[in-house]
């Protein structure tokens, strides 16, 4: 009796546990699909951080509102192409980023294309201190030119 008291404890527990950590995980992958904005309200918080940062006139806030909204529809299109690799999604980011900064450069002063450079810079440098990269974005650690004297000491 006390033998089959013990079994059904723990397999009470066990299945406590299960259905705690089930639980758990749903609130995590909640709060995670809550927190992605829609590409409209990712376009609009990028083009509000430029009109504050830039101090863009109303006529460059729509036109750069229009850019935005653009190029976050095509990030969002291209990382959801399954088809790519993780390396072509990366070359075809940079692209879209090339791309979208010679539109920029039509509408932005030189001032405000500078300033949104160095925007840009600081941006790329977070995400990599975030990744866990190393901070001057060469490998293993080396500046993108490669170690210091050649790599030989």
């Amino acid at each position: 009796m006390k033998k089959r008291f013990f079994y059904l404890f723990v397999y009470g527990m066990l299945l406590g546990n299960m259905l705690y950590a089930q639980d758990q995980n749903d609130e995590q992958g909640e709060r995670r699909r809550r927190k992605m904005p829609s590409v409209e309200e990712m376009a609009q918080m990028q083009t509000t951080l430029m009109t504050d940062s830039l101090a863009l006139t109303e006529d460059q806030v729509a036109i750069v509102g229009d850019i935005n909204l653009k190029y976050a529809k095509q990030r969002v299109e291209l990382m959801k192409n399954e088809e790519l690799t993780r390396e072509e999604k990366s070359y075809d980011m940079e692209t879209l980023e090339i791309k979208k900064e010679k539109e920029l450069k039509k509408i932005l002063s030189k001032d405000q294309l500078k300033k949104y450079k160095e925007m840009e810079e600081q941006r790329k440098a977070q995400r990599r201190n975030r990744r866990g990269g190393p901070p001057d974005g060469g490998p293993g650690g080396f500046p993108p030119d490669g170690p210091p004297n050649g790599g030989i000491n």
